[in-house]
C-alpha cells in the first residue's frame, strides 16, 4: 500500500510540475495577446476536455509532459492578415522569447517552494516504535519479535518514536 501511494503520490507532483510549467507558457502568451488553442497535460488522445473561450483545456492519456497549443506558430506568410494580432509568430521576438522561458522559469521559481512545503509535512512524522509484521526466519523472529510488539528502548535508551 505505502508503495502504492508513493506512485501516487509521484504522479501528482510530476502532474503538478507540469501544470505550472505550461503554465508559465500559458500566462505569458495570454498576457501578450496571443490566442491558445490548447491547454493540455499529457498526451495522446484526450480523456478528458473542455472549452472556456478560446481555448480548450484537456488531460491526455500519457501523463508524462503536455503542451500549449498558440495559434500562428508557423511561417508569418501563411497566417492570414486579420489574424496576425493573435499570432504567436507575429510578436515582436522579446516577447516571444519571454513565453517560450516562461515555463522553466515557473519551474525554477516554484520548484524551490514545492520542496520546502514537502519538507515542512514531512518533518513532524515520526515512526512508531509497533512492530507492524514480522518475517517468519528473518533475525526479529529468531529473536522472539512479534507483530504487535512496541519497542520501548534501544541499548537501554528509552524511545518513543523513530527518525
Amino acid at each position: 500500500m505505502a508503495a502504492l501511494l508513493s506512485v501516487f503520490g509521484f504522479i501528482i507532483m510530476l502532474g503538478l510540475l507540469i501544470f505550472i510549467h505550461e503554465f508559465g507558457h500559458f500566462l505569458f502568451a495570454k498576457m501578450f495577446g496571443v490566442r491558445v488553442d490548447v491547454f493540455s497535460l499529457g498526451f495522446y488522445g484526450r480523456i478528458f476536455s473542455f472549452r472556456w473561450g478560446e481555448t480548450r483545456y484537456q488531460i491526455g492519456w500519457l501523463p508524462l509532459g503536455g503542451y500549449v497549443k498558440m495559434f500562428g506558430d508557423a511561417e508569418v506568410s501563411e497566417i492570414p492578415p486579420h489574424l496576425r494580432h493573435c499570432a504567436f509568430a507575429c510578436k515582436p521576438l522579446w516577447q516571444r522569447a519571454l513565453i517560450v522561458f516562461a515555463g522553466p522559469f515557473a519551474n525554477i521559481v516554484v520548484l524551490p517552494l514545492m520542496a520546502l512545503g514537502i519538507i515542512y509535512l514531512l518533518q513532524g512524522q515520526a515512526v512508531s516504535t509497533t512492530i507492524g509484521s514480522v518475517i517468519p526466519g528473518y533475525p526479529a523472529a529468531k529473536a522472539g519479535l512479534q507483530a504487535g510488539d512496541r519497542i520501548d528502548a534501544v541499548n537501554g535508551t528509552k524511545t518513543r518514536y523513530f527518525r
